[in-house]
């Protein structure tokens, strides 16, 4: 699937999926499963994983940008299936920049 943004920037602008022949203009739509995610009031009520790839001279895509929405769900099942985890860091601030280190994951957890 082909998602194009015009804006060149994020999905939110307007959007054309040229696979489906859909035009989705100031919306997020997963690209897996086509859920459309929750907004109001212009602010994403629910989060997803936003891809903007604009692909290089050392691919067969070359001067191609790519743009993928994930909702939650699809997420959790595609990093289910891949080879080599993701690897899960927390946080402890919502601003901050300390973060608790993958080793210290299950005591941050108990914390």
């Amino acid at each position: 699937m082909l998602l194009v943004d015009i804006s060149f920037f994020s999905c939110y602008n307007m959007c054309i999926n040229y696979e489906r022949g859909i035009r989705v203009m100031n919306r997020y739509v997963c690209n897996s499963c086509g859920k459309e995610l929750r907004e109001e009031n212009g602010i994403l009520q629910e989060d997803a994983l936003i891809i903007n790839k604009e692909w290089g001279y050392f691919s067969h895509k070359d001067l191609e940008l790519h743009n993928l929405v994930l909702c939650e769900e699809c997420y959790d099942q595609w990093v289910s299936r891949l080879r080599i985890p993701v690897t899960k860091t927390i946080k402890k601030e919502v601003l901050g920049e300390d973060y608790v280190s993958p080793g210290d994951f299950s005591e941050a957890i108990l914390n």
